[in-house]
């Protein structure tokens, strides 16, 4: 199994422990520690695992979960700037990303089994990636497509959709007309006020009528209206040619997918003035997901700081440092050797 992932990262990827050992101590070389960081972390829903613990930060209950679909921070723009509000003076915030993937127990990329404890019994293979990957495979099947849908086919269902609007949009104009005329009493006695007061409210309810009407025909067709799966379906469709031109469309779409998370963290950071006065911390890559009586990976592929002036700066190499170091205190030379202790020992 770990041949496994070795194969399929061989760039890195070392037990959750090790990494979080590493990176705490590489943190602490930047003055950043338990007591002056705050926590947040942007992960897909389904992954149960957790690079760093509640009781590293002197902060345990104002963590904040961004993800969404894939572990990009559909949260946007007020999710993060929450968690910058409540950064201390001087602190800093520490932005954990990540892709999620895994294998089984045939050591399959993609499928993550998990042991039921209470009903002793092993749960279904899951599939990692699901909603980005159905997306492109969606594209694949018709690169066309404008919309994540099933059902009938979208020229039909935007001819349905067409037509629903132009009769709502009469019955509208139907309603605006009646109102400029009076009809109903004292809109039309109340001269010309009276008059843009009614068209205005029965062009808004006109309006309010349709989007319900639409959302209610996109749903019965099978269409969702689940705003994380447009967006996700529209990054897939933009990407497409990347993604379908690469080597392993599995292990690209888990790249692709922690770098988008970070350039969406940035695009925040350089627009709010929230982040000013906060030095920010990267840490980014794929967390891999191994069967029981294996203990989870991490694949580091970010790791910066980024200070009050927007300036980044890369320091993977510190991280490597400290689990090569690791490895030569373990008591074999072996990443499984290295100790589960705290890493506010590491702090002074």
């Amino acid at each position: 199994m770990l041949r496994r992932v070795h194969e399929c990262f061989p760039e890195s990827a070392v037990p959750n422990v090790q990494m979080r050992q590493a990176l705490v101590a590489a943190m602490n070389e930047e003055g950043l520690n338990y007591a002056n960081t705050l926590c947040v972390t942007c992960r897909d829903r389904l992954d149960p695992c957790r690079l760093f613990e509640r009781e590293d930060w002197a902060f345990p209950t104002e963590t904040y979960e961004l993800g969404g679909l894939g572990g990009l921070p559909f949260s946007g723009r007020m999710g993060l700037e929450a968690a910058l509000r409540r950064v201390p003076d001087g602190g800093c915030l520490l932005i954990e990303y990540c892709s999620h993937t895994g294998f089984d127990y045939e050591g399959t990329l993609g499928r993550v089994v998990r042991y039921d404890k209470r009903a002793g019994l092993f749960a279904p293979p899951i599939r990692t990636m699901r909603e980005p990957l159905e997306c492109y495979e969606a594209l694949v099947a018709n690169p066309d497509k404008k919309t994540f849908a099933g059902g009938e086919e979208e020229e039909e269902l935007s001819k349905k959709i067409a037509a629903m609007e132009a009769k709502d949009g009469a019955h509208g104009s139907s309603r605006v007309e009646k109102g400029a005329h009076g009809e109903g009493g004292k809109g039309g006695e109340g001269g010309k006020g009276g008059v843009v007061i009614n068209e205005a409210a029965a062009a808004a309810a006109a309006a309010a009528a349709i989007a319900v009407a639409k959302k209610r025909t996109l749903e019965e067709e099978g269409i969702t209206t689940d705003a994380e799966f447009i967006g996700m379906f529209d990054m897939m469709k933009n990407r497409f040619g990347d993604v379908s031109s690469a080597n392993t469309i599995h292990h690209y779409m888990a790249t692709m997918l922690q770098k988008i998370a970070r350039q969406m963290f940035l695009d925040v950071l350089d627009s709010t003035p929230l982040g000013k006065n906060v030095t920010c911390v990267f840490v980014g890559g794929i967390q891999i997901e191994l069967p029981d009586p294996h203990e989870p990976y991490f694949s580091l592929r970010t790791f910066e700081t980024r200070n009050s002036h927007g300036t980044m700066n890369d320091h993977r190499a510190s991280v490597m440092y400290h689990l090569d170091r690791q490895n030569r205190e373990s008591p074999h030379g072996s990443p499984h050797g290295s100790p589960h202790g705290s890493p506010r020992s590491n702090t002074k």
